[in-house]
């Protein structure tokens, strides 16, 4: 964990299943962590199923950290509600740890000068919600093809991104079989360039 000063250690408000604590933002941790302690502060009875650990902990002096187990909670990072497993461990010398699965998963950036946390506005936070995209392929006749994903990232202008998509067979025409993959090239100032196997 270091001999650093908890002042000069960046740490942020978490509630878990509603319960609120401090938690150290540490890009060292592959999991988050949540202390016994606090993870009893949760009622009995609105706690969830306990779940095996999937992973051995080790601590920064490379002992072996005790998981209790792993839960899946409802966590609220800076207004933005998600679920995620967290595993339960003790003793801990903070409430808990929001380690780089969540830091990935939400794109959550500590600024040190400011001392302040961002979110990467590129990445979504409901990452299993469908959403609905704009249509991009028309024709006079009407609406030749409409996407839904599972995510959305924001390309900047002018960069180029390849995206593969999978289409699933009820979605194809009677000559087509299978599985269909095409590629998609977002570019600055052009809706979309498609291409597959037909």
């Amino acid at each position: 964990m270091g001999n650093l000063k908890r002042q000069n250690r960046p740490f942020i408000k978490v509630k878990a299943n509603k319960i609120e604590g401090t938690w150290l933002y540490d890009t060292g941790a592959s999991v988050s962590c949540m202390s016994l302690e606090q993870f009893r502060r949760i009622p009995p009875e609105q706690r969830p199923i306990k779940q095996d650990a999937q992973v051995r902990l080790l601590s920064a002096a490379k002992t072996e950290i005790r998981v209790v187990g792993m839960y899946i909670l409802t966590l609220n990072i800076l207004g933005k509600t998600f679920s995620h497993p967290v595993h339960v461990c003790s003793p801990m010398n903070q409430g808990g740890i929001v380690g780089m699965d969540i830091i990935k998963k939400l794109g959550l950036t500590y600024l040190p000068i400011r001392k302040t946390f961002v979110f990467d506005t590129h990445i979504a936070v409901e990452p299993d919600k469908q959403h609905d995209a704009p249509t991009v392929f028309k024709k006079s006749a009407g609406v030749v093809a409409s996407l839904a994903t599972d995510r959305q990232i924001k390309i900047p202008p002018t960069v180029k991104k390849l995206l593969a998509l999978t289409v699933p067979p009820p979605t194809l025409g009677s000559r087509q079989r299978g599985q269909q993959r095409s590629q998609i090239f977002f570019l600055h100032n052009f809706r979309c360039f498609g291409g597959g196997r037909r």
